[in-house]
């Protein structure tokens, strides 16, 4: 199947109509970009915070002091957990049962997403998705746009900053998305794309 070069559909969400433009890039692949709704971005509950990071086996002391803990909705909520230790966030370990019973329980559709900062506007991220045998997805277009969104209500990013989000290495699929933050509104994702089907 071969894709145009900037071509545009609209995608119908229950979040809303979400712009997806497709293009060629000039090594023959193909790049996506999605543009979320506007976001907005709530507190955890103490007990769900607690219960959150007791499934991962995890402390308060593991999170980066400047992140605190929030949900984020770009379509679907997103819990976003900064882990401050580069070891602590590629060991930790979850049961999925108990991470998608909460996850159900809290109304959270979109992915638990956990991340590390390695330098300047560069996130490794983990998104937890427990369902059937998946456990954690390879890219997660939503869940890089709850983190742009995220980081523009934290302060740490401004209009016209773009983040790079690694993701999927601990399910041996890696990849990169980059977050586009405008000064408002909806956050753009950028990331390459893979025809499945005519």
């Amino acid at each position: 199947m071969s894709t145009p070069s900037n071509a545009m559909s609209p995608f119908d969400t229950a979040a809303g109509a979400i712009a997806i433009t497709t293009s060629s890039t000039h090594s023959g692949g193909v790049e996506a970009a999605m543009t979320s709704v506007a976001p907005s971005i709530r507190y955890f509950e103490d007990e769900t915070l607690e219960t959150l990071l007791s499934l991962l086996g995890l402390e308060a002391g593991d999170l980066d002091v400047r992140f605190p803990p929030r949900e984020v909705f770009t379509g679907n909520w997103h819990p976003i957990l900064v882990l401050s230790d580069a070891t602590v966030f590629h060991q930790f370990r979850f049961w999925p049962p108990a991470v998608a019973e909460l996850k159900q329980a809290r109304g959270w559709a979109g992915t638990v997403t956990v991340l590390h900062e390695a330098a300047a506007n560069d996130f490794l991220a983990r998104n937890l998705f427990p369902a059937g045998r998946i456990t954690e997805d390879p890219a997660t277009g939503s869940a890089a746009a709850a983190v742009g969104a995220y980081l523009r209500f934290s302060g740490y990013s401004h209009g016209g900053d773009r983040i790079s989000i690694h993701q999927g290495a601990h399910v041996g699929r890696p990849s990169l998305l980059t977050a586009v933050i405008p000064a408002e509104g909806g956050i753009t994702v950028l990331g390459s794309a893979t025809p499945i089907g005519a």
